[in-house]
């Protein structure tokens, strides 16, 4: 078995500086027109040897923003593909890392404040496929699937009926896009909104980017008949796993980590869109919330875990 160490704080924060750079170079590129215009009011055109001179800048401080940038998305690869690996435990891979659940928090807390509207479809596609490439199996693509989206993605906000009309595979780019919604039974309904995810049908997306055998969309009731459901204190003994599903009446989310008596779900939910809720299996409640809008500390939430049968 491969033994890594990591520390996924230094990686991050490496990737944050990169793209910090990368901004402020973008933002002097989107001056030089007006620091052009401002030369040549003063009779400096000299033959417009500027302009052309200022082209050759802009083109090579784009090419620089453009490898940064890949350079950015390849060390954020390297964050997901191995907290993902020690959370969902890829087959092979012994991680032994320092920081993180830091680095988790700090990247929910940064997508949680980053615009789902107009994001860059093609960097966070080549983002997620490089990610889940990574997984061997489909409880672990599922698993990745799953966090990627609650943790490594602009915040997604809570769309009722999201995600029923068909499953994408991988990324859908009208996410944060305004939509009605259609979908009876919410206060919400007829009104419009960025679209996104409901509790269903993020589950259902993960399952199906994870490879799990659905021909479409399946309903909270679908998903609390996939598999054996059993009471969240009798979870240990079940052998609960990432990637099982944490259930409770109307809502469902995804497993992503089982360590001892608590579990971690990834869940979209009416509070807040995406959230990420950790519950002691003993007690039944919950002990942490990275929402911290949910105010759920201390208190019931999900009820059952679903076990699922990947080899279906």
């Amino acid at each position: 078995m491969s033994s890594v160490k990591v520390d996924y704080s230094n990686l991050l924060a490496s990737a944050s500086e990169i793209e910090t750079t990368s901004l402020i170079v973008k933002i002097a590129i989107e001056e030089l027109p007006e620091i052009r215009e401002s030369i040549e009011s003063q009779g400096k055109n000299h033959d417009n040897c500027f302009g052309k001179i200022s082209s050759d800048i802009e083109n090579t401080l784009n090419n620089i923003i453009k490898k940064m940038m890949n350079l950015s998305n390849d060390m954020r690869t390297i964050v997901n593909t191995f907290t993902q690996a020690e959370l969902a435990m890829i087959e092979g891979m012994n991680i032994h890392s320092q920081g993180l659940e830091n680095v988790l928090k700090s990247q929910y807390n940064f997508t949680f404040n980053e615009e789902l509207t107009g994001y860059n479809y093609e960097y966070y596609q080549n983002l997620f496929n490089k990610t889940i490439s990574k997984a061997s199996d489909e409880r672990t693509k599922s698993t990745m699937a799953a966090i990627f989206l609650a943790t490594s993605f602009p915040h997604m906000n809570y769309f009722w009926g999201g995600g029923h009309d068909t499953i994408c595979e991988g990324l859908d780019p009208t996410w944060g896009q305004p939509k009605v919604v259609t979908a009876e039974g919410s206060t919400t309904t007829g009104t419009e909104m960025p679209n996104s995810l409901d509790c269903s049908g993020y589950v259902s997306w993960a399952l199906k980017n994870g490879g799990y055998n659905i021909d479409g969309p399946m309903t909270t009731y679908d998903l609390e008949n996939i598999g054996n459901k059993t009471p969240i204190t009798t979870a240990t003994q079940n052998n609960i796993q990432a990637g099982d599903l944490a259930f409770m009446e109307g809502h469902v989310g995804m497993i992503i980590k089982v360590d001892g008596n608590e579990i971690t779900v990834s869940h979209c939910s009416g509070t807040g869109g995406m959230n990420i809720t950790k519950m002691d299996t003993t007690t039944g409640l919950v002990t942490e919330d990275w929402n911290q809008e949910a105010n759920r500390v201390g208190k019931t939430y999900f009820t059952d875990v679903i076990k699922v049968n990947y080899n279906n």
